[in-house]
Parts: C-alpha cells; sequence; structure tokens
C-alpha cells in the first residue's frame, strides 16, 4: 500500500475496558492494572511507527503517518490483550477498543482526535473500528474491512460511514468461495503486515528502538479550568513547526504533570514561528491551564492574554481565539461586557464551536442567568455528547444552577466513559449534597480527594458534606488541612469558605470569600448562584465580594 501523495495523519485511540464495576471493589488494583497497561501500550505503539500520550485515565491516543502502520498496530494491541487475558485471573482481564481516523495535513486538528474517540467508542471490546477516511488510506479491501453502516458520532456532525477492522483470527477462508488468487493476495497482506510488526517488536526488544517515559495514572485537568478550544483549520498549519502538534497533544489529552512539559513544547513553536497562530493560541491555552493549577497564577494569566492576544493579532478568523479571550475577560479581569463580545464573535465564526457555548454557559452563570446557562449547556451537550469533559462541564452547571438530577445525569454517563474520572465523581458528590443524600456525598467527595489529592475543591465538598451530616470534628479537620495548605494552594480559598458557611461562621466564610476573589479563584465566580453560599447572602462579607467581581446589581 503506497501512502496517499498528499501528506496526512491517522490517530488511534485505544481505550482500556473492563474494569469498571472492580474500580469500585479494588481501586488500587484497578490503578495498578491501568498504570501497566498505559506502559505496555505507549511502548508497543512507539516501537510500532506511533507517537503516544496519555489521554484519559483509560485511553491512549497516537498518531502515525500512515493508516497501514495504525491498523498494524492495533491489530498487534488486540492480539497482545487477547494473549494475556487467557493466562491471568478473571479480575485482571481488561479489554481494548480502538478506533482509527485519517485526516489531511501534517498536524492532528481537535475534530479528528473526538471523531477517533468516538469511533473507540463504538468499537466492541476486544474491536477496532475505522472511518471510511481510514479505510480509504488502507486501500478499502473488503475482506479486511467489513462495513458497519453510518453512525452519527454527535448531533452537530453528519452520519459517518464505519467500518470494522477484521482480526487475522476471524479471516477464514470458506472453501470454494474464493479464488487461489484472492487467497494469496490476502495470506500475502497479513504476512506483510504480520512481518512490519514482527520485525519493529523485534528492534524494539533488542534495544534499537528508543523506550518512551513512563506514563503515570492520574485523573484528568476538570474542564471547568479551561474548556479546550478547537483550533481552525484556517491557521496556517503549514507554516508551523512539528512540536507544535505534540505540544497540543499533550496539553489537552495528557495528565495534570505533562503540563510544564506542554508548555514548554508550545512556547517553543511559537518562538519557532512567530507568524504561527495555531502556536500562540495552544500556548495561551496551556498557560491558563497552569494558571488554573495553582503555578504562578498572576503571572500565567497575564502570560495567556499576551500570547491569545498575539494569536488573534495573526487570525482574527478563528473562533476558538476569540472564545479563549471571552475566558481570559471573565476569569481574570471580571469583564463581563468584554467576555460577551468575544463569544458573539467566535459564534459569528463557528455556531457549532464547543468551547464558545461551553464558555457562554459560564458566563451565563457567572451573571446569575441560570436559563441561559443551561440552554448554553444543551447546545453543548448536543455537539458532543460522547465527552466525559462536556459531561463533567454540564454537570457542574447544573449543580451551580439548582439542577441536582440535571447533574446526576451527566456526572453518571461522564462516569461511564471514565469511571475514575475524579471531577466527575466531585460533582456526583455535590449533585448528592443538594439532594440531601449526605453519607452518598461524603462517600463520592471522599473517593473524588483520593482520586486527585490536589485538588482543593474536591476536599471542600467533603468538608461540607461532613458539616451538614453532623459530623463536626471530621469537617474541622478537613478545613484545617485546607488552610494549612491555603498558602501554596490559593484555590482553596473558596472551599474554605464553602466549609465555614456550612459550619454556621459566616464571618470566616465571608473573609476567605474575598480571598477567593482576590486569588481569581474559579469557585468564587459563581457566587450568585451558587447553593452552598445561600447563608451568606445577607452579610456584608458576601456583598463586598460581589463588589470585587463586579457583580453588584
Amino acid at each position: 500500500m503506497k501512502p496517499d501523495s498528499e501528506p496526512s495523519v491517522t490517530v488511534l485511540v485505544a481505550k482500556v475496558g473492563g474494569y469498571g464495576s472492580l474500580s469500585h471493589r479494588d481501586e488500587q488494583l484497578t490503578l495498578e492494572l491501568l498504570n501497566e497497561h498505559q506502559l505496555t501500550i505507549s511502548e508497543m505503539l512507539a516501537a510500532l511507527g506511533g507517537q503516544s500520550i496519555q489521554a484519559t485515565s483509560a485511553a491512549i491516543v497516537a498518531h502515525f503517518d500512515h493508516a497501514s502502520l495504525a491498523a498494524g498496530a492495533a491489530i498487534e494491541l488486540i492480539t497482545h490483550m487477547r494473549r494475556r487475558n487467557g493466562v491471568v485471573a478473571n479480575e485482571r482481564r481488561l479489554s481494548l477498543q480502538i478506533g482509527i481516523h485519517a485526516a489531511p495535513g501534517a498536524l492532528v486538528p481537535e475534530p479528528t482526535l473526538r471523531v477517533a474517540h468516538s469511533l473507540a467508542g463504538i468499537a466492541a471490546a476486544g474491536g477496532i473500528c475505522v472511518s471510511a477516511a481510514a479505510a480509504k488510506a488502507l486501500g478499502g479491501r473488503r475482506p479486511i474491512l467489513e462495513p458497519m453502516g453510518l453512525s452519527r458520532l454527535d448531533a452537530a456532525s453528519p452520519p459517518l460511514e464505519v467500518l470494522r477492522l477484521r482480526l487475522p483470527w476471524e479471516r477464514r477462508v470458506a472453501r470454494g468461495r474464493r479464488s487461489w488468487a484472492r487467497v494469496v493476495t490476502q495470506v500475502t497482506l497479513v504476512a506483510l503486515v504480520a512481518l512490519g510488526v514482527g520485525l519493529s517488536v523485534a528492534l524494539y526488544r533488542a534495544g534499537h528502538l528508543p523506550r518512551p517515559a513512563a506514563v503515570a495514572v492520574s485523573a484528568p485537568v476538570p474542564v471547568l479550568a479551561a474548556p479546550p478550544p478547537a483550533l481552525a483549520a484556517g491557521t496556517a498549519a503549514a507554516t508551523c513547526p512539528e512540536s507544535l502538534n505534540k505540544g497540543l497533544m499533550l496539553l489537552r489529552h495528557g495528565s495534570a504533570a505533562d503540563l510544564v512539559a506542554a508548555v514548554a513544547l508550545l512556547r517553543g513553536a511559537a518562538d519557532a514561528a512567530p507568524a504561527c497562530a495555531a502556536a500562540h493560541l495552544g500556548l495561551a491555552e496551556g498557560y491558563v491551564r497552569l494558571a488554573v493549577n495553582g503555578t504562578d497564577r498572576s503571572a500565567s494569566f497575564e502570560r495567556a492574554d499576551a500570547a491569545v492576544s498575539r494569536a488573534l493579532a495573526l487570525a482574527d478568523d478563528v473562533a476558538a481565539a476569540h472564545a479563549l479571550a471571552a475566558t481570559l475577560a471573565r476569569r481574570v479581569d471580571f469583564d463581563w461586557r468584554r467576555s460577551e463580545a468575544s463569544l458573539q464573535k467566535a459564534l459569528e465564526i463557528a455556531p457549532d464551536d464547543l468551547a464558545a457555548h461551553l464558555e457562554r454557559a459560564l458566563l451565563f452563570t457567572t451573571l446569575g442567568e441560570p436559563v441561559k446557562a443551561m440552554t448554553e449547556v444543551e447546545s453543548a451537550r448536543a455537539l458532543d455528547p460522547l465527552s466525559a469533559a462536556t459531561l463533567t462541564t454540564v454537570a457542574q452547571i447544573g449543580n451551580l444552577t439548582r439542577n441536582p438530577t440535571i447533574a446526576v445525569d451527566a456526572a453518571r454517563q461522564a462516569l461511564a466513559l471514565d469511571p475514575l474520572g475524579a471531577a466527575a465523581t466531585a460533582e456526583l458528590a455535590l449533585a448528592h449534597l443538594h439532594l440531601d443524600k449526605l453519607s452518598e456525598a461524603s462517600a463520592l467527595a471522599h473517593r473524588a480527594a483520593k482520586l486527585a489529592p490536589d485538588r482543593p475543591r474536591y476536599a471542600g465538598i467533603l468538608g461540607v458534606a461532613l458539616a451538614r451530616a453532623a459530623e463536626t470534628s471530621r469537617a474541622r479537620e478537613v478545613l484545617a488541612t485546607l488552610t494549612n495548605h491555603s498558602a501554596d494552594r490559593p484555590e482553596a480559598a473558596t472551599s474554605i469558605a464553602w466549609i465555614y458557611a456550612a459550619l454556621g461562621e459566616t464571618d470566616e466564610a465571608g473573609g476567605w470569600l474575598m480571598k477567593a476573589c482576590e486569588a481569581k479563584d474559579d469557585g468564587a465566580l459563581y457566587l450568585r448562584l451558587d447553593p452552598l453560599f445561600d447563608s451568606l447572602r445577607p452579610t456584608a462579607g458576601f456583598a463586598s465580594a460581589e463588589a470585587c467581581m463586579n457583580l453588584r446589581r
């Protein structure tokens, strides 16, 4: 199979399944298995010509120069998992679902990643689904590719033709039904693929191919930290350095620990190609996420603002750049009019831009307009119904707008896609808290805090649940821990204010709410609607915080 004359990239998404029920029985074993298999899969993909990074706690993304390499790698991965499951105990068995999609160009745009993720979700356990574009790159061989019909991956996209890649042990040639010429052709093809895979694995095991760095299992960054903008095709990708692609993939699909490395790659891309708008936009997104994670918040937000301004100066017709500018206007400057103007511009350019709809929902939540917020939430949900990150955002806005049943539904769907999602677990805990199911809320909040111990928000939800359940001493233990770390984690201020409010200590709560405003803590942005601040609304401290955030009516 000859590679296409036009440059193209093929994306493979491998989702690990079979651990959903195990994660509730034995969390430590689940984490151990996922860590083991993410490392194994990453090493195998690297040996087979792919560049892989961690996507979520249960998926790995890799991109290849050609679809034939991706298909060979997918077959090798499924074969490896099949052999492994045959010799391990039942409780240690896992499965893989793989999706493959091809797109023109040298970079990997966000829509291509989303299609590959969706194809992996469609695939059966131990199966491989490919798009028509990937099938065309493979030569469309029907003995190997079996049509599955059309599938609509989301409400905004046209139906996509999906095919199943038949595995070697499924390719049994019935006697008398195929000519010897076709048999020889098929056997030759399979032999060539097997030879290429075997040679790569042999070179890798012999040490002639480099071993990738170990992949650590960690919870993904909560989606409300910074909804990932999709770079538009008009950002002059041909003028951008190759490091941009790796930086964007690491930023959007890596773990929280990968943020610094991702920003370094994106900064290098922006320095190497000052006229590349996509590099500056990706760098801005990286700085926002660093700020949310507590890394030099003020300076990181300032650098993000400078980078997004540069991106807009280079390409004013990119919806994602205007959406990110709106995020900064809302979160850093408390400039609601400028934020809304940027969002209107983004949606004029791209009415179906997911990041713009999510950001507009957050803006309306900040301004205390729940009906408008939920309208935008439904638009976002229709655009991306198979994303755990989007569903987690839906759950959080449901909690903030006093729609706990919507929050429960969205959080459970997110957890079905990613059972170890700390952010979705926390939103489910908060929804149970609003429904006065305190024991369930405490258990879920404790689980979220254990999955992501560096997120003060999750500990805050636990502290509120304990306070409302009259477990005052335990609530104060959580409070003391958060207070002791507040100097290093200024975003803990909102969580501390929540717990003081739940304990009935409104003066202390008001003081910490002001600190949250001064630290530009994301949680304080939603004080107008957040039910956890209801007891503070008549107080002077609450009025001061409203004034600090330019929210006085």
